[in-house]
């Protein structure tokens, strides 16, 4: 009996100390029947500029592909705080100071193939954008030292945030399963 009580409570210590399980980088929408390749996290950017103890200071960005029965297509998701001082306007992303060339996706997500969004909003007052992401674009964000979003409102002048290049580097990561 004392060897079950051992068992039992190293099985219950294993499993509570356990890391969370990180989603898979290649996933099939079940619904659609599109495949989904993306990061297990997006990339996280911090403030440049102070937002006030109240206010968020992270955005994030998030490339993805799907493949639609062998149609393959770069996309890029990103997040930003949407505080009460009006609508932002669509972002600006900077691949080492020089803006990329994206093209907006304004349809609903189910034109992409996708059922859900391919990464979980991180709060309830955070704005998103997706966008079709150039290869050239992908491969600036991969090799850049510096990313940076910057929104704008009419009611604010633009923020900057952005992430260093220990902050990219799960986009080679990324950018190495789209290879194989």
């Amino acid at each position: 009996m004392r060897v079950w009580i051992a068992i039992f409570g190293t099985s219950l210590t294993v499993a509570c100390s356990s890391q969370a399980v990180l989603p898979e980088a290649q996933m099939l929408d079940a619904q659609t029947g599109t495949t989904v390749i993306r990061m297990p996290r997006p990339v996280e950017l911090v403030t440049e500029q102070p937002r006030g103890a109240q206010a968020d200071p992270f955005a994030y960005l998030g490339p993805f592909e799907t493949n639609r029965m062998g149609e393959r297509t770069l996309f890029l998701w990103v997040s930003a705080p949407q505080d009460d001082q009006g609508a932002l306007e669509r972002p600006e992303v900077l691949c080492d100071g020089h803006a990329l060339t994206l093209i907006p996706h304004t349809e609903p997500i189910t034109e992409m193939g996708l059922s859900e969004p391919p990464y979980t909003v991180p709060a309830p007052w955070s704005a998103q954008w997706y966008f079709r992401l150039p290869q050239e674009g992908l491969e600036c964000i991969t090799a850049a030292k510096r990313v940076s979003l910057e929104t704008r409102s009419a009611q604010r002048p633009a923020e900057r945030f952005s992430a260093d290049s220990t902050a990219l580097a799960g986009v080679s990561e990324f950018s190495g399963n789209l290879k194989e």
